[in-house]
């Protein structure tokens, strides 16, 4: 037997592979770290076996033997059912750059704290924490720091059940989703903006219940943010772009699907629309909504095909009463067999050259019908979505092949 294993109250053990990180490690605050410089015999395995806590190997491999060294250790637990990981000290979780870490020297500089680390072994879904950073006490969901109460359950930041939690990351797939809410206690507005979206049900400022969703928005761009600077309560929406600058956008618009930020305040200088400095200093990054909103609407129309903004005849925004506008597509699914049966399908009440936007969503037909309205158009102006079409209840493939796109009853009601 090579290794001994001391009483502890923690999940897991840290085992290193040099004798200066047993001493670094337990400066940042971890419990008796092991180390362990040869391969592990059977008698370490089966006294592992019997602790029952996960492992985490954190090393530095100067050289390849060391490397291969820890790989077999790992593979030695991994093949007996022990929960482990490796964790190379090279891992940029812990520092800026992985070529910071050139020597031991270099590892020893940048060694995590036992709170780093113990949440990257939560990340891990490996052990529970009790890291409540920017967390609700009570049921763990993330909370911005100045946000006085929960979302999600309500409950007042410094309160709750303080119970360990599993902190794992899981990927989400899809494009960040803008959601506006307003509470109607004390009218605070906030917005998120989250990987497949937020569910907030408490407001952050008094935590109360009663609160309405203002916005809800499949976002073109990435900006992450929530809570941003100066939301503007969706009844008194500002006009974003003018009709001169809309005609310029559409004159100077590139033939590319994405549009980088350096594209996109190109395209904003020529069209006449000033970028604030402060847009600039942060890498254009938006600090206000309006920005972000103006930001958005210019890489949309950029995006958009055909040229007439005034395309649609009978289109006029309840919002800001502008007429330039743009139809909005969607995609038709089949619910039974999961089959695309036709994309980007638009309303067709305009000139052959008027605008559509094609990137708005897509409806199921088949055992759930939709029941909500989907909006006919976007008000190039200030981003308004507003009218409705009926989406068909039933859809064949030839209905398109003979007759063209079936989209009966286009409807310009308000909301």
């Amino acid at each position: 037997m090579s290794i001994e294993l001391p009483a502890t109250e923690k999940a897991y053990y840290v085992m290193v592979n040099h004798p200066e990180m047993v001493s670094r490690a337990v400066k940042q605050g971890f419990e008796k770290p092991i180390l362990v410089q040869m391969e592990l015999d059977d008698d370490d395995i089966e006294l592992i076996m019997r602790r029952r806590k996960v492992i985490a190997i954190y090393y530095f491999a100067g050289t390849d033997e060391e490397e291969n060294l820890v790989k077999l250790n790992y593979q030695r637990m991994d093949e007996m059912g022990i929960t482990s990981v490796m964790v190379n000290c090279r891992n940029v979780l812990f520092h800026e750059d992985d070529d910071d870490i050139k020597s031991l020297a270099d590892c020893l500089r940048f060694f995590p704290t036992v709170l780093e680390f113990e949440d990257h072994l939560s990340c891990k879904d490996l052990i529970l924490t009790r890291n409540y950073e920017n967390r609700c006490e009570n049921c763990h969901n993330h909370m911005e720091s100045y946000e006085k109460y929960c979302r999600k359950c309500g409950t007042k930041r410094g309160q709750g059940k303080f119970e360990p939690f599993q902190n794992a990351v899981y990927g989400v797939y899809g494009p960040a989703v803008k959601i506006k809410y307003k509470c109607r206690e004390c009218e605070h507005i906030w917005i998120t903006e989250i990987m497949g979206g937020d569910d907030s049900d408490y407001c952050p400022q008094c935590g109360a219940r009663q609160i309405d969703l203002q916005q809800y928005d499949g976002c073109d761009n990435f900006f992450g943010y929530n809570g941003i600077l100066e939301p503007f309560d969706e009844a008194n929406r500002p006009v974003l772009l003018t009709e001169q600058q809309i005609d310029s956008i559409i004159k100077n618009k590139r033939g590319i699907d994405y549009i980088s930020d350096e594209d996109l305040q190109s395209l904003m200088e020529m069209s006449g629309i000033p970028v604030p400095e402060q847009l600039r200093a942060r890498g254009f990054d938006p600090i206000t909504e309006t920005e972000r909103d103006r930001m958005t609407l210019v890489s949309r129309i950029q995006n958009m095909d055909g040229h007439n903004p005034r395309g649609y005849k009978d289109a006029r925004c309840p919002n800001c009463d502008s007429e330039y506008a743009a139809a909005i597509g969607c995609s038709i699914w089949s619910y039974e067999n999961r089959e695309r049966l036709d994309d980007n399908v638009f309303i067709d009440a305009g000139t052959e050259d008027a605008l559509h936007y094609g990137h708005a969503g897509y409806w199921q037909l088949g055992k759930y019908q939709p029941s909500e309205e989907h909006p006919a158009f976007i008000c190039l102006c200030c981003g308004r979505r507003y009218g409705v079409f009926d989406i068909p209840t039933t859809w064949k493939k030839s209905d398109k092949e003979e007759s063209g796109i079936m989209l009966p009853g286009i409807s310009l009601n308000n909301e």
